[in-house]
């Protein structure tokens, strides 16, 4: 589910169905179904996540066809844009999860078949169909022979738009960090875990980064509802501060 800008429209995602479902707010507390968009009956579709920018703009990942569809938010009855996520090395990409930088500059999703993050660049100028080659690239999230990562799940960034943080639901290390180059390059950092032995690091679904700032030049991360204060450096320290969710 994802809520519009004023909170007066929610789309949801109806997986059995494959339809994006909007409901607009009639009442404090009500909400009816205004319109919903489905593609031909005689096509294939398995949708997964959706979420809504700061400008009313949908974002509906379609893991059937490893496509991004995009609509417009005061009408869903045909998307604006679509950009398939295949490219010559991962024919097929399994799209699970979105996250939105702060700054709307880019789209991360996690490709869960192909082991790798798709990075978006500009989505809010996204129009037509197009090849991931033409508006971002496929980052594989695997390239540490020492440090194996597979099957990314969740994603989120840090609220400086510096840091990517993905849990992951295959086999190694679960948890993977991107980094921002100062050139704006997406460059994976390490991959690490919840356990001393990624033999025992248990599958991660979905995650949330519930706070984030900076201090003193130091980034820190925060769970909802603690008064941590100190800084906390770049190492495994981190993973307590981060907040988690299984998926089915």
């Amino acid at each position: 589910i994802a809520v519009s800008p004023d909170g007066n429209r929610l789309f949801v995602v109806d997986k059995s169905n494959g339809t994006l479902l909007a409901f607009n707010q009639t009442q404090a507390d009500n909400f009816t179904l205004a319109e919903f968009f489905q593609p031909a009956p005689n096509s294939r579709v398995e949708f997964q996540d959706v979420t809504v920018d700061k400008n009313g703009r949908v974002y509906l990942l379609d893991s059937s066809n490893d496509q991004l569809l995009v609509f417009n938010g005061a009408n869903i009855q045909n998307p604006v844009a679509q950009v398939t996520l295949r490219d010559g090395q991962h024919p097929v990409v399994g799209p699970e999860n979105i996250a939105l930088s702060k700054s709307l500059q880019r789209i991360y999703i996690t490709g869960s078949a192909a082991n790798v993050i798709s990075v978006i660049n500009n989505p809010n100028q996204l129009a037509g169909n197009m090849q991931i080659q033409q508006v971002g690239q496929n980052i594989p999230i695997n390239g540490d022979s020492q440090r194996q990562a597979t099957s990314p799940v969740g994603v989120d960034v840090t609220s400086n738009d510096q840091e990517i943080y993905v849990s992951n639901g295959g086999g190694g290390f679960n948890l993977s960090l991107l980094e921002i180059a100062g050139n704006g390059q997406v460059t994976p950092k390490r991959n690490f875990g919840t356990a001393v032995s990624a033999a025992n690091a248990p599958p991660l679904g979905r995650m949330k980064i519930v706070f984030f700032d900076t201090l003193t030049g130091q980034a820190r991360t925060q769970s909802e509802g603690l008064a941590d204060t100190n800084p906390v450096a770049p190492t495994e320290e981190s993973l307590s501060r981060l907040r988690f969710f299984d998926t089915p």
